[in-house]
């Protein structure tokens, strides 16, 4: 059985698409487990709804703690072999967890991962923009993942393989073993917290090839697109756990790319003041710089993303050009 976890917060406008598209799967035997994280609006009386009729349909309702406490919450209710997760403003095609099983084994420590579709509102009209993960298409096992997934999980521009914990089957234990990484203080990337530990875990790992069936809303009201004055220490916190892994999981080898991740966190920071902090952006980016200045001095980093080299620059040297050119690229493509 499939567990299918749907964390809801204040999702009204969202959830019905989501839930529609999961009771409508192809693959009979899955479980829904929604979970209202103390929603203010209607949507746990539309989970309560859903619930009445349809017997696969399970309702977990919760004080307000966050999308990591909510997800936990589900996987602590579920009772599939496998686990799949749904944020309640996205969607999946009917035949995504029937097209995912075809490639599973009943391994205790297996990851099936498929592609995602991002899509974008244009003045009312989806926009969709396949997203293919780098790594080759296929099986991964033994040799294989320590040599081609693991020295390529963290440090880089781009995600080798991507650590969402959405449009992935992952067998329960994976999950339930490292649900201790996964700290409800990390708010940023948080889901790189489970699933980094999952995959040094995994024994077994398929890329479907160019296979997208999760439809990844582009909201503009999502925590992800607004002004966060915490991020930094957030990431703090995940690299704190990211190192916990490595340490525990035997994979010293790993601990260099550490401070590449760190790099590359960094930039999301420097974005976030860009973006969203109009009256101390200059100052906050020039006390990153500071703050982090060895760590940028001694540490190589592959950009080439033009977006993320202007980024990298202002991290680099936050001179009163770089961070003007900075402010008039973040202005022109947010506007």
């Amino acid at each position: 059985m499939i567990s299918v976890i749907v964390p809801v917060y204040n999702a009204e406008k969202f959830i019905f698409k989501c839930v529609d598209s999961l009771i409508n799967q192809t693959y009979e035997d899955i479980e829904i487990v929604l979970v209202d994280d103390g929603s203010t609006d209607g949507s746990l009386n539309i989970l309560n709804d859903y619930a009445k009729n349809d017997s696969r349909i399970v309702v977990v309702h919760k004080e307000n703690g966050g999308l990591v406490s909510a997800w936990k919450a589900g996987v602590s209710a579920s009772k599939g072999e496998y686990l799949s997760f749904v944020d309640s403003d996205d969607w999946v095609d009917t035949n995504m967890f029937e097209e995912l099983m075809t490639f599973s084994t009943s391994s205790e420590e297996e990851i099936i991962a498929s592609d995602y579709i991002i899509e974008r509102n244009k003045n009312g009209i989806l926009t969709p923009e396949y997203v293919f993960q780098p790594i080759e298409p296929g099986e991964y096992k033994g040799d294989k993942i320590n040599e081609c997934v693991i020295p390529n999980l963290l440090g880089n521009e781009h995600r080798f393989i991507t650590l969402s914990r959405c449009m992935k089957l992952i067998s329960s234990k994976l999950i339930k073993d490292n649900l201790d990484y996964a700290s409800e203080e990390i708010k940023m990337a948080e889901d790189v917290a489970i699933m980094f530990p999952a995959l040094l875990d995994a024994k077994r790992i398929y890329i479907m090839d160019h296979k997208a069936y999760y439809h990844y809303l582009y909201n503009e009201e999502s925590m992800v697109h607004k002004y966060d004055a915490y991020m930094e220490t957030s990431f703090e916190k995940l690299l704190k756990s990211l190192k916990r892994a490595i340490s525990k999981k035997n994979h010293d080898e790993l601990i260099a790319s550490i401070d590449r991740e760190n790099i590359f966190l960094l930039l999301y920071c420097v974005k976030n003041e860009a973006r969203g902090n109009k009256e101390h952006y200059k100052e906050n980016i020039i006390k990153l710089h500071k703050k982090n200045k060895d760590l940028i001095d001694n540490t190589r980093v592959s950009v080439k993303d033009k977006s993320n080299l202007l980024l990298y620059r202002a991290l680099k040297n936050p001179n009163a050009l770089n961070l003007l050119m900075l402010k008039m690229a973040i202005n022109i493509y947010y506007r």
